[in-house]
């Protein structure tokens, strides 16, 4: 699940909770969604109440991730300082990202 900041509170508690409290008829029920999500991830690069849903990468995979000469390790330079004391390291990592399938993902629009 990918949702806003503002709502992955709720997600994790809605996910996590054992029972869906009805404190209206003094009533447990079981919550039918516990556990639905393995992964809840709130990004402070979304707003609103629109949160997404994605399916397995193994099931149907909706993204991927391709590396540059199918190296998947960051590159490291080293170079001695000379106007600093000490080292500077240079990491570059060289791999791009792709939409290859729509099905794996839906969009629920909030409230």
């Amino acid at each position: 699940m990918l949702c806003p900041l503002s709502l992955g509170g709720l997600a994790r508690e809605v996910n996590g909770a054992e029972y869906n409290d009805d404190a209206d008829r003094n009533q447990n029920k079981p919550n039918v969604v516990r556990g639905l999500f393995s992964d809840i991830v709130d990004t402070p690069r979304l707003s609103g109440t629109a949160w997404y849903t994605f399916a397995d990468p193994n099931e149907s995979p909706v993204m991927e991730v391709a590396f540059l000469d199918g190296d998947d390790e960051p590159y490291l330079e080293m170079q001695a300082g000379f106007t600093v004391d000490g080292i500077s390291w240079k990491v570059r990592h060289d791999f791009g990202i792709a939409a290859i399938d729509y099905r794996g993902a839906r969009k629920n629009p909030g409230a």
